[in-house]
């Protein structure tokens, strides 16, 4: 499945991504009171940042989008129940409804260099014109919102629960020339991790706060959101942050040693890079590109994301298309 989504389109139902949506005169005053990153988002908008733990690690990988007076949550780590029992002590004297959308919508999911072409062949070649973290009315199937985790061009269709299905069933057919893959969760989290991503359901990744994950842009350490003293504190310790790494072999967790002390957190095989790549904790002043580390007698190199030279990133929408794929020119994915 890494080569549909690197190399052509994929489609699938998104079931872990939870769907809430705050309604209510003080729906702005809740969100902007939990997330650890500034609300400035217009309708039509979608702001991409994290919900923390009190202990200052990532609760929830959070889309917020504005939905005229409404705001809607699409948030990977924790369930809609779980969402909403998180924010619900902070809503409790306030004038908001929060909605969990588990029984009555979805997402479908469509991911891929081509994913663009797929998505206006459903809809209207005026997708084409919608920039990233936005989102449109898709007619006759509901919100498709403009994101992606894994470097290609990304798409997730907000839909009635009953009507899932049958949207998928729909994008298969209209991208049967393509041969549509469908990816499994291991996949994009394999992807995210070759792009740099961070993925909430890696269980080494969760706990860890935004200073070590590199994700200080998703924050404003201003903030007085929850688990913002934590990451304070964090921040004035000088904690380790993570580094990319890359072998030739799969290790087990545990201490590196080298150019830089650390910890190993885990690896996973690359089938597009034909490598092991994963994630190192290294000290903080230690932590760049080019050293070489010894876990357990293994070599690894640290890197910068992404690993590989996603297609996305070189195709031009007025220019290339699927049809005009042989006799298009790109870098190697993997050089």
């Amino acid at each position: 499945m890494d080569e549909a989504l690197r190399q052509r389109a994929t489609v699938r139902r998104a079931d872990h991504v939870a769907v809430v949506r705050v309604r209510g005169d003080q729906a702005y005053d809740l969100l902007d009171a939990v997330s650890p990153r500034p609300l400035f988002v217009r309708d039509g908008q979608v702001l991409h940042t994290v919900f923390l733990s009190d202990a200052g690690h990532v609760l929830a990988d959070v889309y917020i989008a504005v939905d005229d007076l409404d705001y809607l949550l699409l948030v990977e780590g924790l369930t809609a129940p779980q969402l909403v029992e998180w924010l619900e002590p902070h809503a409790a004297d306030l004038d908001v409804e929060l909605v969990d959308h588990t029984d009555s919508h979805g997402i479908v999911s469509v991911d891929g260099p081509y994913a663009w072409e797929l998505v206006a062949r459903l809809v209207s070649p005026d997708v084409l014109g919608v920039p990233y973290l936005c989102f449109f009315d898709a007619p006759g199937w509901g919100l498709c919102f403009r994101g992606g985790k894994t470097g290609e061009y990304g798409y997730d269709f907000l839909v009635e629960r009953s009507r899932m299905d049958e949207l998928a069933a729909r994008l298969r057919e209209l991208s049967a020339d393509m041969d549509p893959g469908e990816p499994d969760l291991d996949a994009l989290d394999r992807c995210a991790l070759e792009n740099g991503f961070y993925s909430v359901r890696l269980p080494e990744m969760r706990s860890l706060g935004p200073m070590e994950l590199q994700l200080q842009w998703r924050i404003d350490p201003r903030r007085k959101a929850p688990g913002m003293d934590a990451v304070r504190a964090a921040r004035a310790d000088g904690v380790p942050r993570i580094s990319w790494i890359v072998g030739d072999t799969l290790a087990e967790p545990g201490p590196v040693t080298g150019d830089a002390d650390g910890r190993l957190l885990f690896t996973m095989w690359s089938t597009t890079l034909g490598r092991a790549i994963g994630l190192a904790l290294l000290e903080r002043d230690r932590a760049h590109p080019g050293l070489t580390l010894d876990a357990g007698g293994l070599t690894f190199t640290t890197c910068s994301a992404p690993l590989l030279t996603n297609r996305s990133l070189f195709i031009d929408t007025q220019r290339h298309s699927w049809a005009s794929r042989d006799t298009d020119t790109f870098p190697p994915i993997a050089g």
